[in-house]
């Protein structure tokens, strides 16, 4: 009997947490040592529009849209799961189920900017770009809902207001980096907004927006290195998976006849018949 472990899915959160930013400090420093973007703190997605860097850029997040909807998906079993033991907390299986939609639609929006660069498919790119923002600021802020009734101890009551104060920062630089964009953009007179200069208008605006992104970005990496001490108490159950029998004859049917198993636990049960 082989046994299978989804264990240590606390790494998932560190490991999204280093990548995200890794992943934009690269992009950074290879379109400014190329020459593609003004280092004067250009848009993330800026960094990423050429080759090398959009492919670097394409590769990592699409790593982190998949890390990250793994996060999100362990993170509702656990929240069901306490729910389901525990009633008098109040949670909602709507309300999770809501949480995890607005996680999930968040993940897309993150493939979207990923593969869909800014020059390319400007209108796709923003949609993806908002869908990933708003769509993660709102997953929080439900995250943020059910560390309160979950709240158990000093670390959870701790971790609550964190996410608080995290989730205030997200929707102040969601709002900063669309807002001043706009200005940013109205009153823009170059024409390579990957280049932007402080002559050439809208420079002030321009900062702002593009340093609200970034810390949106940073804020978002937190957040989600927040799950790690709850994580840390977390075994996944791996799903169920049946393995239809191979159709033999009569003669062979009970001597080859063999069908694996894997269990809600991670085991491998496989019939003495082979």
């Amino acid at each position: 009997m082989m046994r299978l472990c989804a264990k240590n899915v606390h790494f998932l959160p560190v490991i999204i947490c280093m990548l995200f930013p890794l992943t934009f400090i690269i992009t950074f420093v290879l379109s400014v040592h190329l020459d593609d973007v003004f280092p004067g703190l250009p848009y993330i997605s800026d960094t990423g529009t050429n080759p090398p860097e959009s492919c670097i850029f394409s590769l990592l997040l699409n790593l982190c849209a998949v890390l990250l909807g793994g996060c999100i998906y362990v993170r509702h079993l656990q929240i069901m799961e306490f729910a389901r033991l525990h009633v008098e907390s109040g949670l909602r299986i709507r309300d999770i189920q809501i949480a995890s939609f607005f996680g999930g639609f968040s993940c897309i929006g993150l493939a979207i900017v990923a593969n869909f660069q800014v020059t390319n498919v400007r209108k796709v790119h923003y949609f993806g770009a908002i869908t990933c923002l708003w769509g993660g600021t709102v997953y929080f802020i439900y995250q943020t809902m059910f560390s309160f009734k979950m709240g158990q101890g000093v670390r959870m009551i701790f971790i609550f207001y964190t996410r608080y104060m995290l989730c205030v920062f997200s929707i102040i630089f969601n709002v900063s980096f669309i807002v001043t964009g706009f200005m940013a953009h109205s009153q823009y007179t170059g024409d390579n907004p990957r280049k932007w200069k402080p002559h050439e208008g809208g420079w002030l605006y321009h900062v702002i927006s593009s340093s609200s992104e970034w810390m949106l970005a940073f804020t978002h990496s937190i957040l989600v290195f927040t799950f790690l001490p709850e994580f840390k108490k977390v075994h996944v159950e791996l799903p169920v998976v049946s393995l239809k029998p191979k159709i033999l004859s009569k003669d062979e049917h009970y001597e080859n006849y063999r069908t694996e198993r894997i269990t809600c636990n991670g085991h491998i049960y496989c019939d003495d018949k082979y």
